[in-house]
């Protein structure tokens, strides 16, 4: 849901927007009428989204644009305008509109620029996001080695866990990104722990780490879908690897 800012001096306009926004599920943090206050409302407030006239008594639009700009440059703000002036939308382009949308003001058209903006900034937050990983290991030396790798590998970690039961629960209450499992685990048994993970977390990749280097373990651990393996004993770089190495795996 996105908080907005709606400043524009037409009453009229203002009920259509504050329509169109909160029936796609977004809140109106205020609404200001006049460019005099128009900055002061946005660094009040810190919207995720402004929707601005061009056109506005004491302060006009662009000018309004380019003192939020100069405040938070990442501002998403979407101008509004009843004229398509060339050189007045080039110039809010330049200076870093996210969008420009005509009066009469139509429903499909400022929600499909609200859905483009919500679109982009998921897959900029994903590029930025470190990936989560949880640690699934008994023996605390070896944990010990994983919290360098996962640092090390560029991630974060979300959790650590020593048994199946710990390991389900938390891979079902965090949804990490990956894990790191041990195959022998005291309980039920790593290859039991993957399964329930799996089912509790389907989008995660895992990591397994065994001290039997057959080719039998192994491969039934990649036909279920594990994403890469690590053979005990092994160090902080080549854990940090494994973890980038499942990660960047189509």
């Amino acid at each position: 849901m996105h908080r907005v800012l709606v400043v524009d001096d037409d009453q009229s306009a203002r009920r259509i927007l504050r329509w169109i926004l909160e029936s796609a599920g977004c809140r109106i943090v205020t609404e200001v009428a006049s460019g005099e206050h128009a900055v002061g409302a946005f660094l009040e407030t810190m919207p995720e989204l402004t929707f601005l006239d061009v056109h506005l008594p004491i302060r006009d639009g662009l000018s309004i644009l380019r003192g939020i700009k100069e405040v938070d440059p990442d501002a998403h703000v979407i101008l509004i305008s009843a004229d398509a002036d060339s050189a007045v939308v080039r110039q809010a382009v330049e200076l870093g509109a996210a969008g420009y949308v005509l009066k009469p003001l139509d429903r499909g058209r400022v929600l499909g620029l609200v859905a483009r903006l919500t679109a982009r900034e998921a897959v900029n937050e994903q590029k930025l996001r470190r990936p989560r990983v949880l640690l699934v290991e008994d023996h605390e030396p070896f944990r010990a080695v994983l919290r360098l790798a996962v640092g090390d590998a560029g991630c974060t970690l979300v959790g650590e866990a020593a048994d199946a039961r710990q390991a389900v629960a938390a891979a079902e209450r965090l949804g990490p990104d990956l894990a790191v499992v041990d195959l022998g685990l005291p309980d039920a048994g790593g290859m039991q722990a993957v399964v329930e993970m799996q089912k509790a977390a389907p989008d995660m990749r895992l990591v397994v780490a065994t001290s039997v280097s057959d080719g039998t373990t192994v491969a039934q651990a990649l036909a279920m879908g594990v994403t890469g393996y690590l053979v005990k004993p092994y160090g902080r770089t080549k854990a940090a690897a494994a973890i980038r190495e499942a990660l960047t795996q189509q």
